[in-house]
């Protein structure tokens, strides 16, 4: 049981590095995202620059792990200060890895935005006024379910067309129809 509170407790030593490894990494990322932003030589070649920075910390951290391994893996026998491991190159290189990551994941993602704005939205195609033809009702026939139009000498039923314009609804002394979406009324001739 105490091994396993053991396990779980964090040092404030770790809690530090943790910590300030973490507000290094993002303002390493941060300068990083502004010169790329910023300094237009950079601008275009920062997939380059980060996969640079990402192989030689990785390197780094490669060579970190040799020469560990080599001297034997010694621990530290005397109280360092905390942050003391920044220095170390395996440590070093993890922290300017992951900023150079987080660099050109935030420069893709506001590039992609960028171009997003600039693209210019389709342009909208003006439509042609509709242009009803000459409808002329001459009477109706209000007959619920049956009721029928006279338009232009020929009877309709709701829902039938005449020159493409069709008719929609049939009231009293009036008609509605429609073309190409568009709504007109047309009322009772004298």
């Amino acid at each position: 049981m105490e091994k396993e509170l053991c396990l779980m407790t964090i040092t404030v030593e770790s809690k530090v590095r943790v910590g300030f490894s973490l507000a290094t990494v993002m303002c390493l990322a941060m300068a990083g995202s502004a010169a790329f932003t910023y300094i237009r030589i950079l601008e275009d070649r920062d997939t380059v620059i980060c996969a640079g920075i990402v192989a030689l910390g990785f390197l780094a951290w490669l060579g970190g792990a040799v020469v560990g391994l080599q001297g034997g893996g010694a621990k530290r026998t005397t109280a360092e200060h905390p942050l003391a491991c920044i220095l170390k190159p395996r440590y070093l290189s993890l922290i300017v890895m992951t900023a150079a990551m987080l660099t050109y994941a935030y420069t893709t993602y506001n590039r992609h935005q960028k171009l997003k704005s600039q693209i210019a939205p389709r342009a909208v195609v003006a439509r042609a006024p509709v242009v009803f033809p000459d409808l002329k009702l001459h009477s109706v026939i209000c007959n619920g379910d049956h009721s029928t139009a006279l338009i232009n000498g020929q009877v309709l039923s709701i829902g039938e067309d005449i020159s493409n314009v069709r008719l929609t609804q049939i009231h009293s002394n009036s008609v509605e129809v429609e073309l190409e979406g568009e709504r007109k009324t047309i009322v009772l001739s004298q």
